[in-house]
């Protein structure tokens, strides 16, 4: 009997990176400020339907974060975890907001990037009256990415199949969903271990949104439609890394979290505290709770 169970363990990197800041994400603070420190989540999601950018564009600062990203990246960052670039896919988010922030690690870190229809931030692409839009086509994205891929069903638009803003529920399907295709892609690498072929993957980078993010790693951790048990907050261009294990002989599975919400790459000659850093940004909601309250409400 073989007994060194190390045999048969098998290995799967997974970085989840969330987008830099977007306008949207600076419409918090703006939305705090005009309504007062009273008002009703109803005034509040009224108002951001009002202001918001169906696909918004980075920020200023988004910008910035960008930047330190792709230098970090150039010089060595990740370089612990990716060391074969060539058996890494980046996989983002149709979004301007990832777009603009997985271009950051395709040219940084030198990692082929996938446009992947399903990655979307909760809710789609929509108008402020809740009805959806196209996004953008594949056409539009080879034409401003042109080293880029798209996976099937872009063609019209990444929303293009859609009538109305997404619903929670189906946010939730499409969340373990993802989480699903994690562990196929995994599966599929051990499978092409064992035939011996040499273009296994060793990882993927997922480059997406904050509630979505959270969302697959609930699903991973509990490996089922469970994503709302913990909430796993990302700054803005901060990211994960996550490892997902199998045990051949019994099957079993598991996943490790190696890093949470690292964001290495914009400290420069701050410290890690929000007030002494410009750049970090996009946990602040969860200061008052305000986030954690709308969590728990649409679970």
């Amino acid at each position: 009997m073989d007994t060194d169970w190390t045999k048969h363990l098998y290995a799967f990197d997974v970085i989840v990176v969330r987008h830099a800041e977007s306008f949207n994400n600076t419409l918090y603070d703006q939305i705090r400020k005009i309504l007062g420190p009273e008002y009703t989540e109803e005034d509040f999601v009224k108002e951001e339907m009002k202001l918001r950018q169906p696909d918004s564009d980075l920020s200023t600062r988004g910008y910035e974060q960008t930047k330190k990203l792709r230098s970090f990246l150039a010089n060595g960052g990740w370089s612990n975890i990716v060391k074969d670039k060539k058996s890494w896919l980046a996989l983002s988010s149709p979004m301007k907001r990832c777009l603009l922030t997985s271009d950051a690690i395709h040219t940084g870190l030198g990692v082929p990037v996938t446009v992947d229809p399903e990655l979307y931030e909760t809710g789609g692409a929509f108008d402020e009256n809740g009805i959806a839009l196209p996004g953008i086509s594949e056409a539009e994205v080879l034409a401003t990415y042109p080293g880029y891929t798209c996976i099937d069903g872009m063609q019209n638009g990444f929303f293009s199949s859609h009538e109305l803003q997404e619903s929670n529920a189906e946010f939730d399907e499409r969340a373990y969903h993802l989480s699903e295709r994690l562990w196929g892609l995994f599966m599929d690498s051990v499978e092409k271990q064992k035939r011996g072929e040499p273009d296994f993957l060793n990882g993927v980078i997922l480059v997406a949104h904050g509630n979505l993010l959270s969302a697959i790693i609930n699903c991973l951790l509990t490996q089922s439609r469970s994503p709302r048990v913990g909430l796993f907050i990302h700054e803005n261009s901060g990211f994960s890394h996550i490892e997902l294990h199998l045990e051949d002989v019994s099957g079993r599975k598991s996943i490790a979290m190696k890093q949470m919400n690292d964001y290495a790459h914009l400290m420069g000659d701050h410290d890690s505290s929000t007030s002494s850093n410009p750049m970090r940004c996009g946990n602040h909601t969860t200061n008052d709770h305000w986030i954690q309250e709308f969590f728990v409400k649409k679970a």
